[in-house]
């Protein structure tokens, strides 16, 4: 005597698979997490991939395109109480010839009856009159003679930008 195996795909092969047929096959559950990547969703990825690496790499992005800005140099300049101006740089020296550029001028006034100005090639820049107290301001020095003082004394200082 033979042994058969039901052949599940070859139909029913008795009354109660015919039963069980005929109300329905019964549910296999599959997960998603089994099935492979189809190739656009691979490239997707791969796009995301690129796309996170260049907002998070510093340096990544391409700079030819766009000109880069350095960061604005900086000067000091003090109106002393007795009237007296200065103009420095960031190591204490007084600033008598610098590069050209965008600068950021931190401005100290300590007398209400003298006030500092700073005049050149396209730079005209006076602190109030009777003001006290810090101003910052934002100029580019181009190539040239500015000078720069106190109303307060006559004296004028000259500073080179090259």
């Amino acid at each position: 005597m033979t042994s058969t195996t039901p052949n599940p795909s070859a139909g029913p092969s008795s009354a109660a698979d015919a039963a069980t047929s005929a109300a329905g096959p019964t549910r296999a559950r599959s997960y998603a997490a089994a099935r492979p990547l189809g190739v656009a969703a691979g490239l997707v990825a791969a796009l995301l991939i690129v796309i996170v690496a260049l907002l998070v790499v510093p340096g990544a992005t391409p700079t030819h395109d766009r000109k880069l800005r350095a960061a604005p140099l900086a000067l000091t300049a003090t109106v002393e109480a007795s009237g007296g101006a200065t103009l420095a740089t960031p190591d204490g020296h007084p600033a008598t010839r610098v590069p050209h550029g965008r600068y950021t001028i931190t401005l100290f006034v300590n007398s209400s009856t003298a006030s500092f100005s700073l005049t050149g090639p396209a730079v005209r820049h006076v602190s109030p009159p009777h003001f006290v107290g810090a101003a910052i301001w934002g100029v580019r020095l181009r190539k040239g003679i500015y000078r720069y003082g106190s109303r307060a004394r006559p004296d004028e200082h000259i500073l080179s930008v090259y």
